[in-house]
């Protein structure tokens, strides 16, 4: 049995690329939600920055089971609707046995099972370590992350909740020239968390796909397919690439990359390096080099 386990970062096409392999290619499926992020419900105690009651968990998440929910309409999930994921006990025992009934479900069809919470990127070693010892014993791991350039990604994030993004970059970052506060940290460790999940699952088990680039690379359906020893013909379309800012398309499913309210200028850009330069000088000391369309302003693609 397989599982892919995606641990991409929020605002960085995460759902065309679920698209691409649930919808386009029928290789995986996440059972009843894209994002069940039931990780994140055994992984946050009480307390922690990203912690939410179980009840506001459990109702935010249920909304997404709705018949008329984009994910529902896009990728059949009717067949898991029967299985509630979030009926106590919280385990990791009972996640891989919804995977495990899951599977039974959808193969052969679909060739693998999959999570696609984007809280995955997140997820401490230790906690991982958990995970890897409970899911291996049935099925064969892979691990696939999908990173945006990081101030593009930031922006987006931010538009879709208000415009004031300059305060809010503030509000939730340490002056310049410290590290970002431990709740904005998580977003921001790229090469980290790709070292973390080497470490875990083995480097051979680990896809880190830079955005930007896996959709303008016309090689990107073979590389998808050797990793996944599957194969990938087509790559679903991408509001974030080319990046139209406030003119991106609008695309049918995708309502989760709404168009940003206004556009990033070089100047705002520059400003916002004195915060995040150290995610791309991590990037560049670790593989030698920055993508080619990361650190510029409407990437001109």
């Amino acid at each position: 049995m397989k599982f892919l386990l995606s641990a991409g970062t929020a605002y960085s096409a995460s759902t065309p690329l679920y698209y691409t392999l649930a919808l386009d290619q029928k290789y995986c499926h996440a059972g009843a939600h894209k994002e069940n992020e039931y990780l994140k419900l055994l992984a946050v105690p009480v307390g922690a920055p990203d912690y939410c009651s179980l009840e506001e968990f459990i109702k935010y998440r249920r909304l997404e089971e709705s018949p008329n929910h984009e994910w529902v309409k896009m990728v059949d999930n009717s067949i898991a609707l029967d299985d509630d994921i979030y009926e106590p006990p919280y385990t990791l025992d009972r996640y891989v046995e919804y995977y495990r009934r899951l599977y039974d479900k959808v193969h052969p069809e679909f060739e693998a099972v999959a999570d696609f919470s984007n809280y995955n990127f997140k997820l401490k070693e230790d906690f991982l370590i958990q995970l890897r010892d409970k899911l291996s014993k049935y099925f064969e791991v892979k691990v696939i992350m999908v990173l945006r350039d990081p101030i593009s990604r930031a922006f987006s994030e931010q538009m879709a909740w208000t415009k004031h993004f300059k305060k809010k970059i503030v509000q939730k970052l340490s002056p310049a020239g410290n590290p970002p506060v431990t709740g904005y940290l998580g977003r921001l460790q790229y090469v980290q968390t790709i070292q973390r999940y080497d470490r875990v699952f083995g480097r051979e088990n680990v896809l880190p796909l830079v955005m930007e680039e896996f959709w303008n690379d016309p090689d990107s359906p073979e590389r998808l397919s050797g990793f996944l020893e599957y194969p990938i013909t087509h790559i679903h379309e991408n509001a974030y690439v080319p990046d139209k800012g406030s003119n991106a398309p609008l695309y049918k499913g995708l309502s989760d990359q709404a168009r940003d309210q206004e556009d990033m200028t070089q100047e705002l850009y520059d400003w916002c390096l004195q915060y995040f330069g150290f995610v791309y000088d991590d990037w560049e000391e670790y593989y030698g080099s920055l993508p080619i369309y990361w650190k510029k302003v409407r990437q001109g693609l």
